[in-house]
């Protein structure tokens, strides 16, 4: 046999407005809608608590430093900052070193990679240096998931037991947070740095102070990947050379989500429970009518018709 006709049909299923077949198709469509929310919420991370994001801060040596030389006796051999009520206080102890300073940026992004600070100190013959502690002033800058503005420190302490014309320190500068940060709003809490001339008095500088209170900040900065070399030429009666290199790296930033973020995330949860949900729903209300379990009226209706 050969087919020249072929044509095809729909089945309307009618019924009153204030029939049972509507009451029961009404209460399978709020199934269907409530029911996939209801069991995302009941499966738990319906919502997201805190989201990790990784962002490249801006990051700008600011030029405040202190620096702190211990000799071979354990007392301070010299003591040099920025700071000029700092120094004014310091006495036989202020040594002025030449300090050096270059920011790298070696794709010209505007976001430099990496600080390179070099201080040449002057020191007598007879005077050899055995513990040298750093702290180096930072402005850093969030944009991508948190807007936040804030200043950073880098702690930097080595020590050795034998003569050294010079230390090299290499590390990373890595950010660091103890609870979530929301992603909105500007945050400023931290803007304003810790070496700033109005924290100290004129006769005193506590170092143990500026540390502690460093520490108690949600989020700070802090000098990881460290490496120390203390250089051992033959002469000592150069100048005592410092060479600090520093990484500016990526952030790992907790945060708490916005609107946007949470409603994506909602959606692409809700929509995988609620295709499921409706093909159950269809089916039981499709069983319903075909069994002819509640009253209807059936029309067929002809709706497209073609030859092969």
């Amino acid at each position: 046999m050969i087919q020249v006709f072929k044509s095809s049909f729909k089945v309307r299923y009618l019924a009153p407005l204030c029939s049972r077949i509507i009451f029961v198709s009404l209460i399978l469509a709020l199934a269907t809608i409530i029911f996939p929310l209801i069991v995302s919420m009941r499966s738990g991370g319906f919502l997201l608590d805190n989201e990790i994001g990784r962002e490249e801060p801006l990051v700008f040596f600011n030029r405040e430093v202190v620096l702190l030389v211990i000799g071979s006796s354990g007392a301070p051999l010299a003591v040099w900052s920025t700071i000029a009520e700092l120094n004014s206080a310091l006495g036989d102890l202020l040594r002025f070193p030449t300090m050096k300073v270059s920011e790298l940026d070696a794709n010209f992004d505007g976001r430099p990679e990496s600080l390179s600070l070099n201080l040449s100190l002057p020191l007598p013959p007879n005077e050899f240096v055995s513990e040298v502690t750093i702290l180096a002033g930072f402005n850093c800058q969030f944009r991508d998931f948190v807007r936040m503005n804030m200043s950073a420190l880098a702690y930097i302490s080595a020590s050795t037991t034998t003569k050294s014309n010079g230390l090299f320190v290499s590390g990373d500068l890595t950010f660091v947070q103890k609870s979530v940060l929301p992603a909105f709003g500007n945050r400023n809490q931290y803007s304003a740095s810790l070496l700033r001339p109005e924290r100290f008095s004129p006769s005193s500088f506590d170092l143990d102070a500026i540390l502690r209170e460093y520490s108690k900040r949600n989020e700070s900065f802090k000098l990881t990947s460290t490496y120390a070399l203390w250089k051992r030429p033959a002469i000592l009666s150069k100048p005592f050379e410092i060479a600090i290199n520093i990484n500016y790296i990526e952030a790992e930033i907790r945060y708490i989500p916005g609107l946007a973020q949470q409603l994506k995330h909602i959606w692409i949860q809700y929509l995988a429970l609620l295709i499921p949900f409706m093909w159950v729903a269809t089916s039981i209300l499709g069983s319903i009518v075909r069994n002819g379990s509640l009253p209807v009226f059936i029309k067929p209706d002809k709706i497209k018709s073609h030859s092969s």
